[in-house]
């Protein structure tokens, strides 16, 4: 509710004047498009932070060909751990990211393997 109230007396003050002005003269085109620049950036970061967060032991990568090779006759396919041996290591900037950004980049960790437990349920 404040927020929405907030923006209603923004937009009563404000009215047509933010329309029909030209604020930024000339230089709205451009920083339109250094707007749009950091916004990729910022997007390209999350997906690669996402793609770093998943570790793969050799044994699993191992197991996951021979899988692919078995069912499949080939790994055409490209698994998840292709993808990020291609994007962090075999690329021309990944391992420059790896190493210089490590920071933006979330920590790889293999999966749990927990088991799920239901909640007893009874009636009173």
């Amino acid at each position: 509710m404040v927020v929405l109230g907030l923006f209603a007396f923004l937009k009563k003050s404000a009215g047509g004047k933010l329309i029909g002005s030209d604020a930024f003269g000339n230089g709205e085109f451009y920083l339109g498009m250094i707007a749009g620049m950091m916004k990729f950036t910022c997007i390209m970061f999350v997906l690669l932070a996402v793609l770093n967060s998943r570790y793969f032991s050799p044994a699993e990568v191992k197991a996951e060909l021979k899988y692919q090779n078995e069912v499949y006759g080939s790994d055409f396919f490209p698994s998840l751990h292709a993808v990020q041996s291609q994007v962090f290591e075999k690329s021309f900037a990944g391992p420059w990211i790896k190493k210089q950004l490590s920071f933006m980049l979330i920590k790889p960790t293999a999966p749990e393997t927990t088991q799920l437990a239901r909640k007893e349920f009874s009636v009173p």
